[in-house]
């Protein structure tokens, strides 16, 4: 999702470039030879022409930021690697990873993947899923937590996770209410002395839940593509920069 509204948003950009292009060429020659017949001569002739002529790029420039504000810039991914992240420390290529947020339980098709060289997946990492190349912003654990007594499930990643007791960490909720925070007030440990499935945990609410799953999370943005230095000189130059 974030990917297609990414290439929408560069296509735009083409588009207003060729638009230039055409207002440029034909239409601005256009209205010069139209101002000439008037015979409006000397310095009104020219003053016209070039008022004319910026008229006509400070409208493009205005629907080029308008596009710019109005399609958005793709936002970070929160997602988490569909398989064990012990056995596999850099998920080999069509490995499949599972959506948080925003678009929760979309699947993603591993295509590639550049490690920063710590030989795990660690920031700076870069992942091509489904074609398209995303610089990982972070990376983790997420917690599957399931309401003992029942109730609503919840995705959360520590903010500093230490792997050990939980108590008093602050875990903050992938899905279902994004950005909530969480305190760990209680945890109940399944006998191998470290956070781990099976756990019970308390958090502020006072609700205990079941760690059903441990994933390796990461947080993802799409990397920019490169946009013609030709379109944002144009751009500029309509703001006399």
């Amino acid at each position: 999702m974030s990917s297609a509204i990414s290439r929408i948003s560069h296509f735009l950009v083409d588009l207003l470039s060729g638009l230039w292009y055409f207002f440029d060429v034909f239409v601005v020659p256009g209205f010069e030879r139209l101002l000439e017949r008037r015979s409006l001569g000397g310095r009104r002739a020219a003053g016209a022409q070039s008022y004319e002529r910026q008229g006509i790029m400070r409208i493009c420039a205005i629907i080029a930021v308008i596009a710019l504000l109005v399609v958005p810039v793709a936002a970070q991914r929160h997602i988490e690697f569909l398989g064990s992240p012990i056995l596999d420390p850099i998920p080999p290529d069509c490995s499949d990873w599972h959506e948080l947020h925003p678009n929760f339980c979309y699947v993603d098709h591993q295509d590639g993947y550049e490690d920063n060289g710590d030989g795990v997946v660690s920031a700076c990492d870069v992942i091509i899923l489904g074609g398209v190349r995303y610089h990982i912003d972070w990376a983790g654990p997420t917690y599957w937590l399931v309401p003992v007594a029942g109730g609503d499930e919840h995705w959360v990643e520590p903010s500093e996770p230490t792997g050990g007791d939980p108590t008093g960490e602050i875990w903050h909720e992938v899905y279902p209410v994004f950005c909530q925070e969480w305190e760990v007030v209680g945890w109940e440990d399944n006998g191998d002395g470290v956070l781990s499935e099976c756990d019970m945990v308390t958090l502020a609410d006072g609700i205990t839940y079941h760690i059903a799953e441990i994933g390796l999370n990461i947080e993802v943005t799409e990397e920019p593509s490169p946009v013609e230095q030709s379109t944002w000189g144009k751009i500029k130059s309509m703001f006399g920069f």
